[in-house]
């Protein structure tokens, strides 16, 4: 983004979001962002320039409610009630309804989570996060047509890992499951969970694991579906860095993916639904699988790489910054 608009012209400065600093925002001609700093600006008396609102998931409402309905299925099927992860609370609704514009990361799911707070929203591809060496790795799909990753961040409730944990102790042995992400955090979690993340083997646990390294590319070669029952997402990148090695998404709408006739949907997030879903992808044959897996690649290389992401963010600040189009 920042190469982007140096690109037009523009000189940039960063701030944390979080960031308490108090901010002369008078000599800027757009600002970019989220939280805290962005929506303070909208009580600077000297500021004259556009806001362009950046939301880098669903309607917050609608996360946070999606989440709090996700801890409550956990504490009815197991009894713990584990404190949310992922949400999200500062004074957002006030800067969709007052900026000039938004930038909404996702597709058309996540776009109509915030219908009727601003007309002037721009649909922002994520880019997948690779290396330059990055490449389809190639695997025999008889031998991995039953194994699945779980590649997400923190939030593991938020993100289905629970239910999926659940899921997979009921499917035969032929199943299997490599958990990817930083959930060692989420200690309460891996408490509850410790003996399906660490004494089943049908789950391997790999904490966070860089996407250039040989141990991702290893998981990219023994697995054929990247898996993401997510409650809310604003498209999710880790799924889609998957797609492009050539993973074949298994994903809830909510994941907001498009997935085109390659991937898998997710009906619902339940167990039952889960079951179902892994169970149909585990019973395709090697020569479909391959012809999905090559689709699901070729998608994500060419909607969701760093060019394409360039070319669309250019294009919406344009139609937002009116000065622009007549200096440019």
């Amino acid at each position: 983004m920042a190469d982007v608009l140096a690109e037009l012209d523009f000189v940039v400065d960063v701030v944390d979001y979080n960031s308490e600093f108090d901010i002369d925002y008078a000599p800027y001609n757009l600002l970019i962002g989220f939280g805290g700093a962005f929506a303070r600006s909208f009580s600077a008396p000297n500021f004259r320039g556009k806001r362009i609102l950046h939301m880098t998931g669903a309607n917050p409402n609608f996360s946070n409610e999606a989440e709090a309905r996700r801890s409550r299925s956990l504490w009815v099927r197991r009894g713990v009630l584990l404190a949310p992860r992922r949400e999200v609370y500062w004074p957002w609704m006030f800067s969709a309804i007052n900026a000039d514009a938004m930038f909404i990361l996702g597709n058309n799911w996540t776009r109509s989570t915030y219908d009727g707070l601003n007309q002037n929203t721009y649909l922002i591809s994520v880019p997948y996060v690779a290396p330059v060496e990055h490449e389809v790795i190639r695997k025999d799909f008889s031998k991995t047509k039953q194994n699945f990753c779980w590649f997400a961040g923190g939030g593991a409730v938020h993100k289905g890992l629970d239910i999926l944990l659940e899921a997979i102790c009921v499917l035969d042995n032929d199943f299997h499951l490599d958990v990817c992400g930083p959930i060692g955090r989420e200690m309460e979690f891996v408490s509850l969970y410790r003996d399906l993340l660490f004494a089943n083997p049908k789950v391997s646990f790999h904490g966070f694991v860089d996407v250039g390294s040989q141990k991702m590319r290893d998981i990219i070669a023994n697995n054929t579906f990247v898996i993401l029952p997510s409650c809310s997402e604003g498209g999710a990148s880790s799924v889609i860095t998957c797609m492009a090695a050539g993973l074949i998404p298994v994903v809830t709408k909510e994941s907001s993916i498009e997935i085109g006739d390659f991937g898998i949907l997710i009906e619902n997030s339940t167990n039952s639904s889960i079951l179902e879903t892994m169970l149909l992808a585990g019973t395709m044959s090697r020569e479909e699988l391959e012809v999905r897996s090559e689709k699901s690649a070729v998608y994500a290389r060419l909607e969701h790489s760093y060019d394409h992401y360039a070319k669309v963010l250019r294009a919406s600040i344009l139609c937002v910054v009116d000065f622009l189009k007549r200096e440019l």
